[in-house]
């Protein structure tokens, strides 16, 4: 019952296309290539048509002449999501900025020790150590980001 009902909400959703489309954005150095991926990135899927963000028009030009290619290699991927064409972006400038990268500081200086007590005391009620500490290095994390 409990499956059937998840096969049902799962499939109504289009969450099996929606998990492939973000499979094809973590592997689209394997599908398209490294050289390829390195000046383009799967930006969305609409009426099985595939828009691809590409970081400049001469690159643009020249996927384009690669299009039979990397439309085949799209469709070898996946039987899940149906590509019928694949169209170029040029990207958005707000997405070509790299990530900052993550400080060295340790989670743990950037908390508040009262706060952190605090949450100590109300962990302790939790029996099991293994959800215990599950639970506190979530929170760590939290505090972290």
């Amino acid at each position: 019952m409990l499956s059937s009902n998840l096969q049902s909400v799962f499939g109504s959703k289009n969450w099996q296309a929606l998990w492939e489309t973000h499979k094809l954005v973590e592997q689209w150095p394997e599908v398209a290539g490294t050289t390829i991926a390195s000046k383009s990135v799967p930006a969305y899927i609409q009426k099985n048509i595939l828009w691809i963000y590409v970081h400049d028009s001469v690159w643009m030009q020249q996927l384009q002449a690669l299009k039979p290619q990397v439309l085949e290699n799209v469709r070898n991927f996946s039987t899940v999501i149906d590509i019928h064409d694949i169209r170029w972006l040029l990207q958005p400038h707000d997405l070509k900025k790299k990530p900052a990268p993550r400080s060295s500081t340790s989670p743990s200086s950037r908390i508040d020790p009262t706060e952190q007590k605090d949450f100590e005391k109300i962990v302790k009620s939790i029996e099991n150590e293994e959800c215990r500490s599950a639970l506190n290095s979530l929170w760590k994390v939290y505090h972290d980001n």
